[in-house]
């Protein structure tokens, strides 16, 4: 019950018409969430262990030389031939988040990286943390510079704003990136985002995507109900495409079975069409058209051109 609520509140800070640029890119754009959210519930009881066992801990900040752009760079894991899978810095992560915290997902898109915390034991709080490379077009130099005074703060000495009705705060903490968290729901905003804000240090860790097409290198990465899923939704040929790394198969309708990535695979009329490719007993990569219904050569074809990570990095799952 709690992961539906979650799932709405989400919703409904996308549905939230934003008080500018900054806050349109806190609170991330609607996109179509009905493939990762199917995915999601056909959980496993493989993975359920996994993030039940899971220890809370908080992120650990190290401290490189100098930030490092999130800019695809090479990794040699693949489970088909081509360019190797993109990867991006984590920049920046907070030292502390309240006790009882999960992170649950992160993700990689125009908007910089973004990566959400909830409480473990199922309230309806999300903190959402996003991390932006600076330009000289970026809007929150418009935020930081046009502020109110009593909107005014400090970070560890850098200029600081609460945002959007003090449901946000933007800094700078350097000149190459910007930083800004949400915190939906929680008590006292301003206090605990500030403490949030104060234990951010630069992390040079890379996160490698789970799986790309074609050179993509956005994705979403989730895990709700025991079970993770791996999205990204790009575009091939003109046409528009959604692949999910997930623990099930959760498709409805009757399947037929087709031959995909040199297996055997099932695909399924659906209002997009839709094709899951068992990699191992508890993964499977599945392709949908993205609002458009795709036919079951096209996804094949997708399904082949697919770059997949076999070992995708679990540990931050539920930390």
């Amino acid at each position: 019950m709690e992961d539906r609520v979650r799932e709405a509140l989400l919703r409904q800070a996308e549905r939230t018409p934003p008080a500018g640029p900054v806050l349109a890119a806190l609170h991330r754009p609607r996109r179509d969430r009905k493939p990762l959210l199917l995915a999601l519930a056909t959980a496993t009881a493989v993975v359920a262990a996994i993030v039940a066992t899971a220890v809370v801990s908080r992120p650990v900040a190290t401290l490189p030389a100098g930030s490092t752009a999130p800019t695809a760079v090479s990794t040699a894991v693949t489970t088909t031939s081509g360019p190797p899978l993109p990867e991006v810095a984590l920049t920046h992560s907070p030292g502390w988040v309240p006790e009882g915290y999960y992170e649950f997902e992160r993700s990689y898109e125009a908007g910089g990286l973004f990566r959400r915390w909830a409480p473990r034991a199922g309230g309806i709080e999300v903190l959402t943390f996003r991390v932006a490379p600076a330009t000289p077009q970026s809007p929150e130099a418009v935020v930081l510079a046009n502020a109110a005074p009593q909107d005014r703060t400090t970070v560890n000495g850098r200029p600081a704003v609460f945002t959007g009705d003090s449901s946000g705060l933007l800094w700078q903490p350097d000149a190459s990136w910007y930083v800004s968290l949400s915190w939906q729901g929680v008590v006292d905003f301003r206090a605990s985002a500030t403490r949030v804000a104060e234990s951010v240090r630069p992390d040079a860790t890379k996160v490698r995507a789970p799986l790309s097409l074609d050179g993509s290198g956005y994705f979403t990465f989730t895990t709700a109900g025991g079970a993770w899923s791996a999205q990204v939704t790009t575009t091939r040929g003109g046409a528009g495409y959604t692949l999910a790394l997930t623990t099930g198969d959760g498709g409805s309708g009757t399947p037929t079975t087709v031959r995909a990535r040199g297996r055997d695979a099932v695909h399924r009329e659906t209002e997009w069409g839709y094709l899951a490719v068992p990699l191992a007993p508890d993964r499977y990569l599945v392709v949908t058209g993205h609002n458009r219904r795709a036919s079951v050569e096209e996804l094949v074809e997708v399904a082949d051109a697919a770059l997949v990570d076999p070992h995708p990095d679990l540990s931050w799952l539920g930390r």
